[in-house]
């Protein structure tokens, strides 16, 4: 949830106008996610805040799947990683998710995209699943790019 405010200190967007996105439903203990938070029609925010709410669960998300054969691309404006993820564990069921997450030379997020594996379970063993990731802008001065997987 996000609130937004002008120079003035008015309230100019809220949970009642703004739309959030994140990959994944259940977030790892201690772990770190990339999240949107879209507030349409804001030109420019002088102030926000932004809080979150949690609930535990009994699921658990795994961490633990490999990546190989990555390569970076740049097609028309988008940023593209594409790979291999293996899962060197258990089946999968619910979902699995590969994030890319964009950095600029500071160490400062640029942008992220996600790709949701369509057959989780699928990918086991031996067999692995071909990803490829394009990121819209902002792209650009990209200095890294990390990979994460989440699946349950």
């Amino acid at each position: 949830m996000g609130k937004f405010y002008d120079a003035q200190g008015n309230l100019i967007a809220d949970e009642n106008n703004t739309t959030d996105y994140w990959p994944v439903a259940v977030i790892p203990i201690g772990g770190r996610i990339p999240f949107e938070l879209f507030a349409p029609g804001i030109q420019a925010a002088a102030r926000f805040e932004l809080a979150t709410e949690a609930q535990p669960t009994t699921q658990t998300t795994r961490q633990d799947f490999e990546f190989s054969a990555l390569s970076q691309s740049d097609e028309e404006d988008s940023y593209c990683v594409a790979g291999t993820l293996r899962n060197p564990g258990n089946a999968v069921w619910t979902h699995l998710t590969v994030v890319v997450i964009l950095w600029d030379s500071q160490n400062s997020m640029i942008n992220w995209g996600n790709y949701d594996v369509r057959f989780p379970g699928d990918v086991v063993g031996d067999r692995t699943t071909d990803f490829k990731i394009c990121v819209s802008p902002p792209n650009q001065g990209v200095a890294r790019y990390e990979l994460r997987a989440w699946g349950n």
